[in-house]
């Protein structure tokens, strides 16, 4: 799967008296985990690849994150999305500030 990103002026929105946009879609996957995650100002981490078919969907929530597969790294503003195939070595990294993000991991249907 190729790297994507869509970024949140460009997500559908709904509106009336609650405001929220579509920012992914996943279709199936076996498996899906919800996780929150900082990185700390300055810090730079490099991911080993996860097992064939585990895609990483990432929404920056404070900060400028850049993340992605290490070959093609994507900077991130609030509310971006990445969604990237993590069978790769992948980066978290964090310029001046401290970063915040939720990442989406799913895995594949088992057979």
């Amino acid at each position: 799967m190729a790297t994507w990103t869509e970024f949140a002026a460009e997500a559908p929105e709904i509106e009336g008296a609650l405001r929220a946009k579509v920012m992914d879609r996943i279709y199936g996957v076996g498996l899906s985990e919800v996780l929150t995650f900082t990185v700390p100002a300055g810090q730079r981490r490099v991911a080993e690849p996860h097992a064939r078919g585990v895609e990483e969907h990432i929404v920056a929530t404070h900060g400028r994150l850049i993340v992605g597969p290490v070959t093609a790294p994507v900077t991130l503003e609030p509310g971006d999305l990445l969604v990237f195939a993590a069978d790769v070595p992948h980066v978290y990294e964090a310029g001046e500030e401290e970063v915040r993000a939720v990442a989406i991991m799913t895995y594949p249907r088992r057979l």
